[in-house]
């Protein structure tokens, strides 16, 4: 009984996946962004670089909508049902804000580290309602690495991390397009079956 319940439900995922194309504009926003920050590092000390990084933070959705169409990504798609899922997950990232901005009252070298991680905490809720496993594997791996470089190098916080946060977005992609072919190929599939069945 349970697989015949949750069968539909991962065919609507898939489906999910593939009418928005696992929506790769948004990690190549956010790329875009992290790509911009490590650049500024080079140049703001590290007060004036968290105040950047706050204001250019409102910048990464419309950026994400500019850059549907070029990577043929969608970020909504109306009437379906998993349609509110990444807005409902990106209020996790608006709360951590409420960590964020005292680390930057206290000690600022702590900000990178809390967007690193905060600005990723979306991502897991994304990935479960398009089935793409890339997404919900991604933030923890750049936490634990967001958090390694922090210690280790304590000098270039404000470059290192938001390069290695850029890197992960960059990674990302082809890894969700290769998880977005293969829900096209499963989706394919069932409907092969589905013809069989009907024509038996």
């Amino acid at each position: 009984m349970d697989s015949i319940a949750v069968q539909p439900f991962d065919v609507e995922r898939q489906k999910f996946a593939v009418l928005t194309r696992g929506m790769i504009s948004a990690p190549l926003a956010g790329a875009v962004y992290w790509s911009f920050l490590t650049a500024a590092s080079l140049f703001l000390s590290g007060q004036a670089w968290c105040i950047v990084a706050f204001f250019a933070s409102g910048t990464i959705f419309p950026l994400a909508l500019l850059l549907q169409k070029p990577t043929g990504s969608r970020m909504m798609v109306k009437d379906h049902p998993l349609g509110g899922a990444a807005g409902t997950a990106f209020v996790s990232v608006i709360v951590s804000w409420a960590v964020t901005i005292p680390a930057f009252h206290t000690a600022p070298s702590l900000v990178p580290l809390a967007l690193a991680i905060g600005m990723g905490l979306h991502l897991p809720a994304v990935g479960w309602s398009l089935g793409i496993r890339s997404y919900v594997v991604q933030p923890i791996a750049r936490a634990a690495v967001a958090a390694v470089l922090w210690y280790a190098l304590p000098e270039l916080r404000f470059t290192a991390i938001p390069l290695a946060v850029a890197l992960f977005y960059i990674g990302l992609i082809p890894f969700v397009l290769r998880e977005v072919a293969t829900a096209r190929k499963a989706l394919g599939a069932s409907a092969e079956r589905a013809a069989e069945a009907t024509l038996a």
